[in-house]
């Protein structure tokens, strides 16, 4: 009944469902262009996602009982590059964060959950350190509480990370050192994406303890050494 009604003649039924499916496109264009001006105003901030600069509304409700990650929302329009993985710089945050999230699609806006990254890693071939996000959290045993810090009992440490060609390029048993310390010296016992969307997108890496080598280990820098690495 809704979508018929009788013509003047009232021999025929018309149907207006073609009006609602251009109602629905109208608001669709009207609530994407009313996102857009929110990214001209004050809760819009300057970003820059997978090298790219672009605008932002950076939500910081995830945070309320949390103390142990730092999460946010963000939310970009709808021809951002923004995906999952993406790394995004906050500069007036100075903090980098990584998409932990699917992307979701609100009609007018992307929107997904990112993570601050409290870490970096760094290898002899590569030109820059990669930013990452470190945790004990539920590693071998459930319920185990967060934690930022590296010095953990059982020695081993999740690593979150792009994957990308860097990331790629990392090997079990290669090691790894953080903080400049030598008593934070790693080797790498897994990495994998199949659990985390598969290729193109996050890096699960698990390191363990290991021993530093002091002589040929560059703790200035935070390269392990690894013997010959290909470049």
């Amino acid at each position: 009944f809704n979508r018929y009604v009788w013509t003047l003649g009232g021999d025929c039924l018309k149907d207006f469902s073609e009006y609602n499916k251009n109602s629905n496109e109208t608001i669709k264009r009207s609530g994407i262009k009313i996102f857009n001006k929110q990214l001209q105003g004050l809760e819009s901030q300057d970003i820059i996602i997978d090298g790219i600069n672009e605008k932002g509304i950076i939500l910081n409700h995830l945070n309320d009982m949390n103390i142990d990650v730092e999460d946010r929302g963000l939310n970009v329009s709808l021809n951002s590059v923004l995906k999952y993985g993406s790394y995004v710089e906050v500069p007036y945050l100075n903090k980098v964060f990584l998409a932990i999230s699917d992307i979701d699609d609100h009609y007018f806006y992307k929107n997904c959950r990112i993570r601050w990254c409290n870490q970096t890693i760094n290898r002899v071939n590569w030109d820059s350190p990669v930013y990452c996000y470190a945790t004990n959290s539920s590693y071998g045993d459930k319920g185990v509480i967060q934690s930022d810090t590296l010095n953990e009992i059982d020695g081993k440490i999740l690593f979150y990370m792009q994957d990308n060609k860097k990331t790629s390029e990392i090997n079990l048993d290669e090691r790894y050192i953080f903080d400049n310390d030598k008593r934070q010296v790693y080797k790498v016992v897994k990495t994998e994406t199949v659990t985390n969307g598969g290729t193109g997108h996050v890096r699960k890496i698990v390191m363990a303890k290991s021993e530093a080598n002091y002589e040929k280990d560059d703790f200035d820098n935070n390269i392990a050494y690894n013997g010959i690495v290909k470049d």
